[in-house]
């Protein structure tokens, strides 16, 4: 059954985030106010505070993979605004110097499958990141859509990320269709997708009723208690979530952000979800994620009839603390144009498609990122900065219920920094907090010329925070007294919240300057220090998992309770325990811990313990310290079936499994991919000349040859070179291709290639005249062709000495006054109606043309023996239209 389409059925109903009204472009009408489930700004903003405040940040972009992105993206629209997103988050990387944003990427369909590694971002590496997402152009043929895959496989790669216990870690999940699990109707699905679940293995999906209870057990899994959505924010994962369609994304809206009662951890501050329908709102829904620290002022307002208007002017007001101003806009019809009016009352023209106009006053620079959205840069320039600014949206036509749409950064060059940043500080005492404000270089700035607050508080991972009172503009940097008396020992964060309005009648609100910094609250002094977190690393049974946990310095220590927060499905209890209790405490080094679980099941084990501490010589007062824990757990597999099936596979013997081996050898021997793009080009190879030195070739030289439809066992690249796949003869060995007719070499160094033939070269000798003849590059591509320089720069490295290596091979070349003489022929052949033979002659296609000569001279105006006839391969020869892999390939 092919998955049904995004849309096709509504899911529970649930709280839509407020940030769905703020970020889309609706198609004809604005869109109406829903209930908020986060505050989604925040959840961004403080994914960005802990990267500003110079912690390692790990994101994970996960894009839906299934069959109908053909129908709901069929240009690919995710893959472009994926891509703007990273474009963006490079630059934010880039501008702020100090962050640190490691980004992999990863597909899902009916599993979750890594393409991409976790990369440094950087302006180096932006092109690797961008090429990994280029790829799912091509992924559109998943089977299923299977939430539980996506979200269970991110939070496991998130998890085994090399990060330390305060990183930020998110992942960006989008989706274009509900939850959606599909019967497997054939062998083949069978044995490709498999017939069972995680989190129903007991229930073959076989059957519409099978698929329904399978489905239903997965959404208890993802939004139980304990389930994989605590799981995620229990390990402190954000998850950002878009949606491509009209409806039916509640189901994923609750994973995200909680809404509808998905799971029981607090999900503020680490969820949100975006509706989008088209490719604009997909630009406005990764924008949306494209600068963590700085979220965009999202303003919507009806288009103006033919001259600027107050009602659909965007306002803003920039002063000097203003360094740089970031625009997306957009308008949802087609006819409009924007015009950006700076405080002396010039007006600037932007229209769509032409470039973002030039001008003297202030640094503009822009682009359009589709025929309604574009992009507006603004850098603080010349005395027209300062002031009242205004971007106003019109159209000639009658606007009807047309409406524009802005996300506006606007970037203050003021920071809140402080002084006395530490690592530690100890409970029960007061912290220094002295809070200066510098500009982006680490000046100090003097003379604010808007206003400012500023807030401070010092959030522990368990309990209660402790806050200082907000102070305004006048007493920012004046010593303040943080009270720790009433704070837990254990990780905590300071956090600085720095607001400024800029100077203006009235001015703009910037969006909250906000800082976390990482720190651990000590035990007061001769207290024990525990550690920051317990991993009782990962299993499959319900035996004990015993270790003893270390800790330093004197004084006593006791387990006093613990709390299971997130647990696998079939697992209803866990408990931590120790042989420690307060008549008798751990007095040096060690505290043993055991962990028990009532069954098994695939998922995290996580939760706290609660230490009771006291002083060297057990005295003084008991200090709680709290300390999560984490156990991953995989359900073992089932010894009665595996035996059975065991059982099975010895009574059939031997060759079946070896025919079936075959069998699948032979279907799977295919090139995948639905067309190749191939460039081919001629000239001479020797130790005297090589053409390839000056070639240069770009994507309008290539052609495209298409497998869909076709045999994809032999394809027909050029007149002269074609490939057939091979299954390979040993049990184990892989199939691959061989390329036809020799003498040939290929950039693997001899004449085979793997079943994924894109992105090689293949240089063919002229059959008539080997040894001196032109040499045939035939450069082998994917669809896009992305890799062509790169194809193209080994080709013209290493061709030339493995062709070198080919004619040595082909022993001593004849005297070159028998070879060719004077042919008109490209390939070194005599011209049609020539009779005699070099004795060199070959025919390249394995038998003689059609109509060709009889043994001993040609047919009467055929060609010379052994030349191919006019026109491409003998009669029998494979078809130059081409072939295509299977319906559903993954080439991972």
């Amino acid at each position: 059954m092919i998955r049904r389409l995004a849309g096709a059925v509504a899911l529970l109903a649930a709280t839509v985030a407020q940030v769905v009204v703020l970020l889309l472009v609706p198609s004809t009408a604005p869109a109406s106010a829903a209930s908020p489930a986060t505050d989604s700004s925040d959840t961004i903003q403080r994914f960005g505070s802990c990267l500003a405040a110079g912690l390692t940040g790990d994101l994970l972009i996960v894009l839906d993979t299934s069959a109908s992105l053909r129908e709901t993206d069929p240009d690919y629209q995710r893959v472009t605004a994926a891509n703007y997103m990273v474009d963006q988050l490079a630059q934010y990387v880039s501008d702020a110097g100090s962050i640190k944003l490691n980004v992999a990427v990863a597909g899902f369909a009916d599993s979750f499958e890594p393409s991409l590694d976790w990369t440094a971002l950087s302006s180096g590496t932006v092109g690797t990141v961008t090429d990994a997402i280029e790829e799912y152009r091509d992924r559109d043929r998943g089977f299923e859509t299977d939430y539980w895959a996506a979200a269970t496989g991110a939070r496991k790669y998130l998890d085994a990320q090399d990060k330390d216990a305060q990183d930020c870690q998110a992942w960006v999940w989008f989706s274009d269709g509900r939850y959606d699990l599909d019967k497997r109707d054939t062998a083949s699905e069978k044995k490709q997708y498999g017939t069972t679940k995680p989190y129903g293995p007991e229930v073959e999906l076989t059957s519409d009723t099978a698929v329904e209870q399978v489905q239903r057990a997965g959404e208890k899994d993802l939004c139980r208690a304990g389930g994989v959505a605590d799981s995620l924010r229990f390990q402190g994962v954000t998850t950002l979530a878009v949606g491509l369609g009209d409806s039916g994304f509640e189901f994923m809206d609750g994973l995200a952000t909680g809404a509808g009662g998905c799971g029981e951890q607090p999900a503020e501050h680490l969820g949100e979800f975006v509706l989008a329908r088209n490719i604009d709102d997909l630009l406005f829904a990764f924008d949306t994620f494209a600068d963590p620290q700085t979220p965009p002022v999202s303003t919507q307002t009806p288009l103006c009839h033919a001259s600027v208007c107050p009602a659909g002017a965007h306002v803003f007001f920039l002063d000097d603390t203003i360094s740089q101003v970031r625009i997306l806009a957009g308008a949802s019809i087609d006819d409009y144009y924007a015009v950006l009016v700076d405080p002396k009352g010039t007006e600037y023209t932007i229209r769509p498609g032409q470039p973002i106009p030039s001008t003297k006053g202030v640094q503009l620079s822009g682009d359009w990122e589709s025929d309604r959205t574009f992009e507006l840069n603004m850098g603080k320039s010349g005395p027209n900065w300062s002031g009242r600014w205004q971007m106003v949206f019109l159209t000639d036509a009658d606007p009807g219920n047309a409406v524009a749409n802005t996300n506006l950064r606007l970037y203050g060059d003021v920071h809140a920094v402080w002084a006395e940043k530490t690592e530690e500080v100890t409970a029960g005492e007061t912290v220094p907090v002295t809070v200066d404000l510098q500009d982006g270089e680490g000046t100090p700035v003097n003379n604010l010329l808007g206003t400012a607050v500023l807030s401070a508080e010092l959030v522990p991972e368990s309990g209660e925070a402790a806050q200082l009172p907000s102070l305004d503009q006048g007493q920012i940097g004046t010593p303040q007294q943080l009270d720790l008396s009433e704070v837990s020992p254990g990780p905590a964060k300071l956090v600085l919240t720095l607001e400024v309005t800029t100077k203006g009648d009235p001015g703009t609100e910037l969006q909250p300057d906000v800082v976390e910094y990482p720190l651990t609250v000590l035990s007061p002094p001769n207290y024990p220090t525990l550690p920051h977190e317990v991993s009782f690393g990962a299993g499959e049974v319900t035996e004990p998992a015993a270790l003893d946990m270390a800790f330093e310095g004197a004084g006593c220590v006791w387990l006093a309770s613990s709390d299971a927060q997130s647990l696998p499905d079939g697992v209803s209890t866990a408990s931590v325990t120790s042989s420690t209790s307060q008549e008798a405490p751990a007095g040096t080094g060690t505290v043993p811990l055991n962990l028990s679980v009532d069954a098994t099941g695939t998922g995290l084990v996580g939760g706290e313990l609660k230490f009771a501490t006291m002083a060297e010589g057990c005295s003084g007062q008991v200090v709680e310290v709290t300390v999560p824990y984490t156990y991953e757990m995989t359900r073992p597999r089932n010894e009665t079936v595996f035996w059975s099936l065991f059982a099975v596979i010895l009574v059939g013997g031997v060759l079946i499994p070896v025919a079936m081996l075959y069998l699948l050898k032979w279907r799977t021997a295919q090139v995948p991919g639905m067309s190749l793009t191939v460039a081919e080009i001629r000239g001479r190879v020797s130790a005297e000349e090589n053409f390839l030195g000056t070639v240069a070739l770009r994507r309008q030289d290539t052609r495209v040859v298409p497998l869909e439809g076709n045999n994809r066992r032999r394809i027909v690249l050029t007149s002269r070179v074609s490939m057939a796949t091979k299954v390979g003869i040993g049990l184990t060995e892989p199939g691959y291709v061989a390329v036809e007719p020799e003498p040939v070499v290929t950039s693997t160094g001899s004449r085979k290639l793997p079943l994924a033939v894109q992105d090689r070269w293949i240089a063919a000798l002229d059959p008539q005249n080997p040894h001196h003849g032109d040499v045939e590059i035939v450069l082998v591509l994917s669809a896009e062709a992305t890799k062509l320089p790169e194809v193209l720069d080994d080709a013209k490295t290493r061709a030339p000495e493995l062709i070198a290596r080919l004619r040595s091979a082909l022993g001593d070349p004849p005297p070159l006054a028998t070879v060719g003489g004077g042919s008109g022929d490209d390939w070194g052949g005599r011209p049609p109606g020539a009779g005699g033979s070099t004795g060199l002659s070959t025919n390249p296609w394995g038998g003689p043309a059609p109509g060709g000569p009889a043994p001993g001279g040609p047919a009467p105006g055929g060609p010379a023996p052994g030349g191919p006839a006019s026109g491409g391969p003998a009669s029998g020869g494979p078809d130059p239209s081409g072939s295509t892999r299977p319906s559903g390939y993954d080439q991972w």
